[in-house]
């Protein structure tokens, strides 16, 4: 029994000293991010003349994995197109009425 519970004291000292790493990790990357750069809110993409800006930062190349980058790109595009679709609907309609 005290075999079982040394090896258990060892496991949960291993996984102490990965997850104080891993927190170290984060709060380096952090302070990096904070003191580096300064995101600038770029989306959504407005014309200059429209007095209202972006509320969002999105930039896929430093927020998403590479593995996931390709799949992350064509589902915005697939977003924008669905979107262009249904505005393109609704100012259709308008003249209907």
């Amino acid at each position: 029994m005290s075999d079982e519970l040394f090896r258990k004291q060892e496991d949960l000292e291993r996984k102490a000293e990965e997850l104080r790493r891993r927190e170290e990790e984060l709060n380096r990357r952090g302070a990096g991010n904070q003191n580096n750069t300064t995101r600038l809110h770029n989306w959504p993409p407005l014309p200059t003349f429209i007095p209202i800006e972006p509320c969002f930062y999105q930039d896929i190349e430093v927020e998403i994995p590479a593995q996931f980058q390709k799949t992350v790109t064509l589902v915005y595009h697939a977003f924008l197109v669905a979107l262009s679709e249904k505005c393109t609907a609704s100012l259709n309609f308008v003249p209907g009425l």
